[in-house]
């Protein structure tokens, strides 16, 4: 008969504090090693809500993390039609099956523990946390292969019901295969600025640079127009008002901190901490651009010919940097994904 690992499920406590949950019997976190497949998911989270019938599964792939006391999760998943991993560490709480976590670019932090699991054929682990979206309880079925028997799968579903996660936003992944993330030196990597791509390519979703001489220590520079006296229009980053402004450049010297579009500067200089930024249109004008709004944990349109880093040119920018990043990934790996 299988041996289960079970806990008890207790509501989530409002504020700061999340809720506690006591363990009928020690973890052997050990056994959780290695790869396991994502099999199920549900959330109180309005973004997963609204999307996660659209996930794909993933692999989680648990070890002992560099430090002691620390637990490593890669997670790794079909993502914009990309292969891509993440890791986080984790540190180990102080009752077995509970891990704690922080995320100081979302401003998030909560514990993961181990809901109920047969350590050789599933496990189910729940994350509670709290970010300036709020709060939010979500639930993962995993398994070491990709298909779990039926009856896992709803015990699963009533597990999260019993969470208070409505039956509408408990999702089965879709099963595409195990994917291969490309070599590291290829690897198109999370960072914290984003490189600017050619006009053409449309998006922040690629790495090609369209100014590959401009560093992200150049954007800290003050505007430099140079010596010369011509007047030619381009845009440079205000880090102290964090937006890209135009300023007329003499055509000579000066430094990095010089781009054609603003378009580019945005994309060469803006943080994902442009995301929490409010949304300030500007002047009115006809052009229609993209913002996060934190508020909705959503993109959504704006008019203006102003506005700070927190805009975007296309929808697909602002999600790939905001709406995705900021709530797409409420599992185990709480670093930044699906």
């Amino acid at each position: 008969m299988d041996q289960f690992i079970i806990f008890a499920f207790s509501a989530l406590v409002l504020g700061s504090n999340l809720g506690r949950i006591e363990g009928q019997e020690a973890v052997e976190v050990e056994r959780l090693y290695g790869q396991w497949h994502e099999v199920a998911l549900g959330s109180t989270c309005r973004w997963v809500q609204a999307n996660g019938g659209r996930f794909a599964a993933g692999t989680l792939v648990l070890g002992a993390g560099k430090a002691p006391g620390e637990l490593t999760a890669t997670s790794t998943r079909l993502r914009q039609g990309a292969c891509r991993s993440y890791t986080q560490d984790y540190q180990k709480g102080a009752e077995a099956g509970r891990f704690t976590f922080q995320n100081a670019r979302w401003k998030a932090h909560g514990e993961t523990y181990v809901a109920h699991a047969d350590p050789d054929v599933f496990a189910i682990l729940v994350t509670e946390k709290n970010s300036t979206h709020g709060l939010s309880t979500s639930a993962k079925l995993y398994g070491r292969t990709p298909a779990l028997r039926e009856d896992l799968v709803e015990d699963f579903r009533r597990r999260a019901l019993a969470l208070g996660i409505p039956e509408e936003a408990i999702f089965v992944l879709s099963n595409q295969g195990e994917c291969v993330p490309p070599k590291a030196e290829d690897a198109p990597q999370e960072r914290v600025r984003r490189t600017p791509l050619f006009e053409e390519e449309g998006s922040a979703d690629g790495f090609a640079p369209a100014f590959p001489d401009v560093k992200e220590a150049d954007c800290q520079l003050p505007r430099d127009a140079g010596p010369c006296l011509g007047a030619e229009l381009r845009f440079f980053y205000n880090a102290s008002a964090r937006s890209c402004q135009s300023f007329l450049y003499g055509g000579c010297l000066g430094n990095a901190n010089r781009f054609l579009s603003e378009r580019a500067c945005l994309q060469t200089c803006r943080t994902e901490a442009a995301c929490r930024l409010p949304i300030t249109p500007g002047a009115p004008c006809p052009s229609t651009f993209w913002a996060f709004d934190s508020a909705q944990g959503a993109c959504v349109t704006f008019r203006g010919c102003g506005g700070n880093a927190n805009k975007f040119y296309l929808e697909k920018e602002c999600k790939e940097y905001c709406g995705v990043l900021a709530e797409g990934d409420d599992d185990f790996l709480r670093l930044t994904a699906p």
